[in-house]
Parts: C-alpha cells; structure tokens; sequence
C-alpha cells in the first residue's frame, strides 16, 4: 500500500462527497486506500456515504467510520492513522479538491528521494486562483493574539503577521519550513512510530504546527511544495467576525485556549534542529 488517504469530515457533507470524487477521479496508477471519519455531523454525511460510494463497486478500498461524538480535528484524525496501511499517509480536509494525478504522484516522488523529510505540504490555491498560505513560520508569544484580535491593525502586529505567513517568501521553490498546514499534509507512515500521533490535548488547532515542531525536535525535515495546483476552499471564521466580536467568539477562545498549551508544552523554546533556511 502506498499512500493511505484520511478525509475527516465535520458538517461538510457536499465538499466531503465532491472531495473524495476528485481522488477517485484520478485513478492513481499505485495502491492506496481512502479511509473517511465523519465527526458526529448529523447532517446526513453518514446517508450519502452510503447511497455514493459504499454501495458503489469502487476499485479502491473505502473505508467509513461514523462517530458518535465530535471527538475534534487531532483525536478524529488519529483514528484514521491507527487504521493506515500506507508508506505514506495523506491528511486531507473535506473542502480539499485535486484535480491532477502528477499533484500526487510528484510528492510522493520527492519523498522517496529525500528519505530525510517526514512530513510535505503541497501548494494551496485559494477558490479565486490566488496563492493560499499553508505554510508558516512559528508563533511567537502574541502572535496567536495579533491573528485573532482587531490588534491585527497594529504595525508591530503586521509586522509579526507578515513574519508568521512568510509573505517574504514568493511561495515557487521547494523550501525547508517551521510547519505546514495540516489541511493537506503528507507524513511519512514510519515517522509515527518515531514520535506519536498527533497530540490529542489539542481539540481543533495547533495540532499541525506541534505534529511539526515535534518532527523538527527529532530532526525530520518539513518542506514546502510548491509544483502543486490544489484548491482549498478554506475559510477563516474568524474572518466572518468584527470588533469585540472576535474576541469573544467560540473559534478564538479555542485557538487561544490551544495556543497556551502549547505553551505549556514547549514554553518558547525553538525545537532542537531548525529548517536550513531560517
């Protein structure tokens, strides 16, 4: 088995069926298998599985685990890697489309040569074909503060920003990076038995740039890949809100809740090999 194929889904039902078509779409010219968790959504994910793609005849093994809570982004996940049979494994999120096979096929290429690096994140496309930022430098202290608050305005907090997106960057070479983002993230399948899993004290954010930081601690690279062209349809709730009200809203309070364990995990400290380019 070659790649293993994680799609987590949460209330994305239409983005979820869309998503795991373009895989199948591709028709890969290797071994994978497509291993589908949907976290308690109630929205009937657990029907259209079913009706789509259990009762079709696929020539690719689909696996579908309905759960019965919303265990979050990190313990959701981690469900889909104890059940990984794959040399690599792909974490993808439902409103992640493909639409090229060499997408797939160059990472996992690169990989191959470059034993070094544990973990790659491709190239993000935003709906409106602009470049999306998927990979970053880490946090300091406010950062988290400056992402999720109107102090965003702030120059010293653009500044900081700007540092964390690596807007210095111009995001076309293959580059040694802090971390990635786990919306579209291949890990190399022996890496978790070196490190762990993904750190479930973590419910929905910081899970990636700690699964990162923790790969770096144990000297296995992350890099950035840039000849992709996969779409994202990601977007920021935090962006949907205003004023106090971001402040206050249920996304912030958990990012910033995550963020202060992490810092209770790692306090500020840089992890023990850094990325060539820093």
């Amino acid at each position: 088995m070659e790649l293993s194929i994680i799609i987590l889904n949460y209330k994305d039902r239409e983005m979820l069926k869309n998503g795991i078509q373009s895989i199948l779409d591709l028709h890969l010219p290797f071994q994978y298998e497509l291993i589908v968790l949907d976290n308690a959504s109630h929205d009937g994910t657990v029907e259209m599985m079913e009706e789509k793609f259990l009762k079709a005849e696929l020539k690719v093994p689909l696996r579908f685990i309905a759960m019965n809570t919303n265990t979050g982004y990190t313990a959701g996940n981690n469900v889909g890697i104890r059940e990984a049979k794959g040399k690599y494994v792909l974490i993808m999120n439902p409103d992640i489309l493909y639409s090229d096979t060499d997408d797939i096929i160059k990472i996992l290429h690169y990989m191959d040569e470059h034993q070094d690096v544990g973990i790659v994140g491709p190239k993000l496309y935003n709906t409106d074909e602009t470049v999306q930022y998927s990979c970053f430098r880490f946090y300091k202290l406010l950062t988290p503060i400056y992402r999720r608050t109107f102090f965003y305005k702030l120059p010293w907090a653009k500044k900081d920003i700007d540092r964390y997106l690596m807007k210095d960057f111009d995001h076309a070479s293959v580059r040694e990076v802090d971390w990635v983002l786990g919306s579209n993230m291949y890990i190399r399948r022996s890496i978790f038995d070196q490190i762990g899993l993904l750190d479930e004290r973590f419910f929905l954010y910081f899970s990636d740039l700690e699964f990162c930081f923790r790969a770096w601690d144990y000297g296995l690279k992350v890099v950035y890949y840039p000849f992709t062209h996969i779409t994202h349809f990601h977007k920021r709730e935090s962006a949907a809100t205003s004023g106090l009200k971001i402040i206050f809203s249920y996304t912030t309070r958990l990012h910033i809740k995550d963020w202060v364990k992490f810092i209770f995990k790692y306090g500020l400290r840089q992890p023990k090999y850094q990325p060539c380019t820093k």
